[in-house]
């Protein structure tokens, strides 16, 4: 295993290197930092098999080159084994030619900084230093692979997980970790790994291991004869290592915890209930930590047709009465709010029901799916991404919404939200984040739908209009006051006076200069 040590001023520096990867799954251990030249010098004196250094340039008290140039002075990499590798804030060519005249190895644009980018700096030194960390990065990801192997069949049930001292446990626990997005989630596991590792203590064994692209199993050992006892660190625990995974490597999940027992042999039941309180994120919303007490209360009973609330629904649609409407979505959702089955997808079908009543009434007054969302909506494949009660509602209530909208569009009683949009600009004209966006969501309307109503209303397009009202600002400002073109673009809401002046001339067929010169 080969020591690296980090020479950085930067916290957030030292943070993220750790965890962009299990480094010692690779033959490297982290185990060095310091935050300027002296500190670093001194551990360099204190600890012989330091193989690598990653420094950075800038940094109080001592910084990269000073230490570099101590180095030297003292004759360290010729009394040993070293290999330097510089990290740079900004492609600084001058100084990093004078540090590899100092004797480093090769360099690194912090911003540029990615696990392959630093682990092929990182092999390329080992290998300059005939370490075998190839050899030791199969053997380390060999033994990986076979705990998880282990720990992944014992909680799906199939024998049971292998502890160290495994005599000397006497309560177990065990998590189902569940991902937002399972993309990033594999790849890194064995970090994840290594995080829960550094949690344990000296009377708890934590374990961690990846049972399919899109969840984790955990499982805790106690040594501590009280289950109370072992209850608090579990919790204290497993919040640690949900706020690491948040802030340390932007892995947003969600957790499941199992009751904590006595036997080894309950790991498997415990994992099923752990998994169902994962499950239950779809209630109690994503990114939690869901114990067993948190899902006790919860009860659930057969809620029926949803036949009688699908008419008030279209009712309201015929009508086009938007409080009508919205009093009928609330009360399919507090309809929905009493049925809490222990999977998501089993309150899909009741949510179609809903939906499939509204199509009809689509396809009653010769409109489709496409008229409405102008492209082909797979239904299915939409409400199978919700993963939250929460989320299932707003697809809900923007797919009616949408509807709604094309029903008022239809009938020609779009001027509302056109108006709305109108003043909005009016008002914000000035703002240089002024977008379509912005303003469709004062409006409360789609962008595609504001913009389609608006160019039909006005005959021009959102931007057009917008470019016309601060061209209009400009001119009168030009002709009632001293500011300079750069003030004008300004304040009419121009990024720059050279695109202003451009716009101006094509509106005006003349300059601002010019317009200024020729008002009377």
């Amino acid at each position: 295993m080969i020591k690296v040590m980090i020479v950085d001023d930067e916290e957030i520096i030292h943070l993220g290197l750790q965890a962009l990867a299990d480094w010692e799954s690779y033959g490297f251990s982290l185990c060095h930092d310091a935050a300027n030249g002296h500190a670093a010098l001194e551990l360099l004196e204190a600890h012989n098999d330091i193989g690598i250094v990653l420094v950075d340039l800038q940094m109080p008290k001592m910084d990269g080159m000073q230490f570099l140039e101590e180095i030297n002075r003292r004759g360290i990499k010729q009394q040993r084994d070293l290999e330097i590798i510089v990290l740079s804030a900004y492609d600084r060519y001058d100084l990093i030619r004078q540090a590899f005249r100092l004797g480093v190895s090769d360099y690194i644009v912090k911003f540029e900084m990615n696990k392959d980018e630093i682990l092929k700096q990182l092999q390329a030194a080992a290998a300059r230093l005939e370490k075998p960390y190839a050899a030791q990065k199969d053997i380390a990801e060999d033994k990986n692979d076979r705990a998880n192997d282990i720990l992944a069949k014992a909680l799906m049930g199939e024998g049971l997980p292998e502890l160290p001292d495994a005599r000397e446990y006497v309560y177990f626990s065990v998590a189902s970790v569940l991902p937002d997005n399972p993309a990033e989630f594999t790849d890194q596991l064995p970090l994840m790994r290594s995080i829960a590792k550094d949690l344990a203590s000296q009377d708890l064994c934590v374990d961690i291991a990846g049972l399919s692209a899109s969840e984790a199993g955990m499982l805790f050992a106690f040594k501590a004869k009280s289950r109370s006892a072992n209850e608090r660190e579990l919790e204290a625990v497993l919040r640690k290592f949900h706020s690491y995974l948040k802030n340390y490597m932007n892995l947003q999940v969600t957790i499941g915890v199992g009751n904590v027992v006595s036997d080894l042999t309950g790991v498997r039941d415990e994992y099923a209930r752990a998994k169902q309180n994962a499950d239950m994120r779809f209630m109690l919303g994503r990114r939690k930590i869901i114990f067993p007490r948190d899902t006790m209360g919860i009860v659930s009973r057969d809620i029926g047709s949803m036949a009688g609330l699908s008419r008030k629904l279209i009712a309201a649609l015929r009508s086009g009465d938007e409080s009508a409407l919205a009093a009928g979505l609330e009360a399919v959702f507090e309809t929905m709010s009493q049925y809490n089955p222990e999977r998501i997808d089993k309150i899909f079908p009741y949510y179609f029901e809903v939906l499939f009543s509204v199509m009809l009434y689509l396809d009653e007054i010769d409109a489709t799916a496409e008229d409405v969302f102008r492209r082909n909506v797979n239904f299915y494949e939409e409400i199978h991404k919700c993963t939250t009660r929460d989320e299932l509602n707003n697809w809900v209530r923007n797919i009616v919404r949408w509807i709604a909208e094309y029903l008022r569009d239809r009938s020609g009683s779009a001027s509302r939200p056109v108006n709305m949009a109108k003043d909005f600009i009016l008002r914000n004209f000035f703002d240089k984040t002024l977008s379509l966006r912005m303003v469709s969501s004062y409006v409360g309307i789609s962008e595609n739908h504001l913009s389609s109503i608006f160019t039909k209303q006005t005959g021009q397009t959102f931007t057009e209009y917008v470019t016309e009202l601060r061209v209009e600002k400009a001119k009168g400002l030009l002709r009632e006051t001293n500011l300079k073109v750069y003030e004008i673009a300004e304040s009419v809401g121009f990024a720059n006076a050279e695109y202003f002046s451009k716009i101006f001339k094509k509106a005006t067929g003349k300059s601002p200069n010019r317009f200024v010169a020729k008002s009377p």
